[in-house]
């Protein structure tokens, strides 16, 4: 039994790509949302970033967190982990999380159980979720600024769209491919018709210049040629149904409250923000505007950050 028992308030961000954690106002764990078990034990044996340090094949690699948490037990295992990275063992210490967690919209009744039965096997005493674009709203400070806002989480694994009005969420959609599959089109069609197999840096810098002779008409490629434009139209088909679950969000709306949003607007988050060419083309089609804050990776961890410093002025946008 132990003589002290006091808390740990955590800010937990579970990512499809990455897993962050706040504690005391700054990130102590910014690793990828991924583990590795021993193919014998089936223990977990690395987590985070060292997962791709090793190649062995005694290990089997997974991501336990698919926009939603695909793997209950395994989510479990990753996020206590990284926890008990960043909170050392102290004899005669028992510590207790409170713990703010940032899940989707589009989570079931079952999968908020599921979430918090996970969050009380590591020894949370308190837990409040919170949908993760009302993160983003509170960390682009937009929420009680603006009030009539379109978030537009553009992330690894997802294209998330959520309106507010008057700070309330009155509509959301979302689609299942972010940038890791818009990078994974642009590989593919590259090594098909141009037989030369590209890198990562190559990928990055056709979505930033994704609008075909903006900067560059050309991407020279293992000394091969290949046209912006052939690239653009290969992510065509991705971006026009990007393009029709923002259209469909809106229609959903009342055309006065769209009206108002629009005025606004399109707010990215997310690592996708940064390839401002895709952005500006979504935004083209609904002929309105787009920004998006210095770091939009980092919306949701300063979301939670201020959250935490103030849980009374943000209680209503708290799930307990």
């Amino acid at each position: 039994m132990s003589f002290f028992n006091f808390s740990h308030i955590v800010g937990i961000d579970m990512g499809s790509y990455m897993l962050r954690i706040l504690k005391d106002d700054r990130v102590v764990f910014n690793e990828r949302a991924s583990m590795a078990r021993d193919r014998t034990t089936n223990k977990m044996v690395l987590l985070g970033n060292s997962v791709y340090e090793h190649n062995h094949e005694s290990i089997v690699k997974y991501e336990p967190i698919d926009y939603v948490i695909a793997d209950f037990e395994g989510a479990e295992q990753l996020v206590n982990s990284a926890v008990k990275k960043t909170i050392p063992n102290r004899f005669f210490l028992a510590a207790s999380l409170i713990s703010y967690t940032t899940v989707p919209t589009s989570i079931t009744e079952v999968e908020k159980r599921a979430y918090r039965d996970s969050l009380e096997h590591m020894n949370s005493k308190a837990i409040y979720l919170i949908y993760s674009p009302v993160a983003i709203a509170i960390g682009q400070q937009l929420l009680f600024e603006k009030r009539d806002i379109i978030i537009v989480d553009f992330s690894a694994s997802k294209v998330e769209i959520t309106v507010f009005h008057d700070a309330e969420i009155i509509a959301k959609n979302h689609v299942r491919f972010g940038v890791i599959k818009l990078k994974k089109v642009l590989e593919n069609h590259i090594k098909r018709n141009y037989k030369v197999a590209p890198s990562d840096d190559h990928l990055t810098r056709i979505l930033q210049n994704y609008t075909a002779g903006v900067n560059e008409k050309t991407i020279k490629i293992q000394n091969v040629s290949i046209p912006m434009s052939a690239l653009q139209i290969a992510l065509e088909r991705y971006l026009l149904i990007a393009e029709d679950m923002l259209l469909e969000c809106l229609e959903s709306i009342d055309v006065i409250i769209r009206a108002k949003v629009l005025r606004n607007g399109l707010f990215f988050s997310g690592g996708g923000a940064y390839y401002k060419q895709i952005c500006k083309r979504l935004a083209n089609s609904l002929e309105t505007g787009y920004s998006m804050s210095s770091s939009p990776e980092l919306d949701v961890i300063n979301g939670l950050k201020l959250i935490i410093r103030d849980p009374k002025k943000y209680s209503a946008q708290l799930m307990q």
